[in-house]
């Protein structure tokens, strides 16, 4: 332990005394990177077989002391990680949001549709910022005494919108066994059908937790699953860039 943060250590690995040596095969985080519980935070391999290693907590990286292609022992450091319930809100703003809640330029400015899962809605607003663009969360603007339609429609001009779609609320067909499913908050499918008819289909793309019921009348919209390997990231990254917004894939 250094302070409030965790030091992740290799662990052990061995299919007998022929196995050979372990080395770190992956390592998908960089200092800055949020993960949930349970996502691979690094990869190791010997000579039979890989293992993913599962990140024992939601947080965020703080340093990487290994490379890939590391050989690596029992204890070996590999990653210094700072739990989510120590991570300040002053430290995931650090970005900076200015006061003045007039809309961003068009070509930068990206709307985020959340729910109630704050982390996914860090995670995701911080990845946008990382490839040089502007993420707008509705909550962190002024207010000005709008409704939240007002205020909607006060960021209409954005150039791509991305839509959180997480397990926030359960849901089913009537009958007398319903059978729920969870189901995204009634609030972010409004969300993405006003994005929808505003800037077009090809400008939105929706984000969603496994497991989540999709809406049958919006397909022809991007969906990507938010894995446990990250790999979201880069995903949403091509799309928008596809979408024509200038962003840098290398920072992710």
């Amino acid at each position: 332990m250094l302070g409030q943060t965790q030091i992740m250590l290799c662990p052990a690995f061995e299919l007998g005394d022929d196995s050979g040596p372990v080395s770190v095969l992956e390592l998908p985080l960089r200092p800055g990177d949020f993960f949930l519980y349970g996502d691979t935070v690094f990869v190791i391999e010997n000579a039979f077989a890989t293992l993913d290693v599962p990140a024992p907590c939601a947080g965020r990286v703080v340093q990487v002391f290994a490379k890939v292609g590391d050989k690596a022992t029992i204890n070996t450091p590999v990653l210094e990680i700072e739990p989510m319930t120590n991570v300040l809100r002053k430290d995931l703003d650090s970005y900076g949001h200015e006061e003045d809640s007039a809309p961003q330029p068009a070509n930068k400015a990206v709307f985020l549709v959340h729910g109630h899962n704050d982390l996914i809605r860090e995670m995701t607003a911080r990845a946008i910022e990382k490839v040089g663009l502007t993420a707008i969360i509705l909550s962190e603007q002024v207010s000005r005494s709008e409704t939240i339609i007002e205020k909607l429609e006060r960021y209409d001009n954005v150039h791509f919108a991305v839509v959180l779609m997480t397990a926030d609320d359960v849901g089913g067909k009537k009958s007398p066994t319903p059978a729920l499913q969870d189901r995204a908050r009634q609030n972010v499918i409004l969300e993405l059908g006003y994005f929808m008819g505003k800037i077009g289909r090809k400008q939105v793309c929706v984000l969603y937790e496994k497991g989540v019921e999709l809406p049958s009348d919006y397909y022809g919209v991007v969906y990507i699953e938010i894995d446990d390997r990250g790999a979201w990231r880069y995903a949403l990254g091509k799309e928008l860039k596809e979408a024509g917004l200038q962003v840098d894939l290398n920072k992710l």
